[in-house]
């Protein structure tokens, strides 16, 4: 049980659940993954498209449709979670995890996470929809 240290002179009352602190930690990591994303666009995407598009004379349609589609909203739920299960694999480093399609093969969790990440850097960097 968790008990919150007030101020002196004032009552303190214990914690029944972590709920609230557990929806804190997601709106703060999706506010950072949602503002992470805003600055990737911003500082990399926004330049390569006013690039594009002062040259009229080499934007072809798909062009102009490619450059019309590379700046999408986003909302930082991913981030979010992946935050979620990095603090979890951090917090419990000798849980295991498995693939739905391989439930026989048990990785660490650590280790799986650190491979999600990677698969999603890959992503990002080959250009993966």
């Amino acid at each position: 049980m968790y008990l919150a240290t007030p101020e002196p002179g004032l009552p303190s009352f214990p914690t029944t659940s972590h709920m609230g602190h557990f929806f804190a930690f997601f709106a703060v990591a999706g506010v950072f993954s949602g503002l992470g994303s805003h600055l990737v666009n911003n500082l990399v995407r926004l330049p390569r498209l006013i690039r594009a598009l002062r040259s009229p004379a080499q934007l072809s349609p798909t062009h102009a449709l490619a450059a019309h589609n590379a700046i999408n909203p986003s909302l930082g739920a991913s981030g979010a979670v992946y935050a979620c299960l990095t603090v979890t694999a951090l917090a419990y480093p000798d849980t295991h995890v498995s693939l739905i399609f391989l439930p026989m093969l048990s990785i660490p969790m650590p280790i799986g996470v650190l491979g999600m990440v990677m698969f999603d850097i890959v992503g990002l960097v080959r250009g993966w929809r």
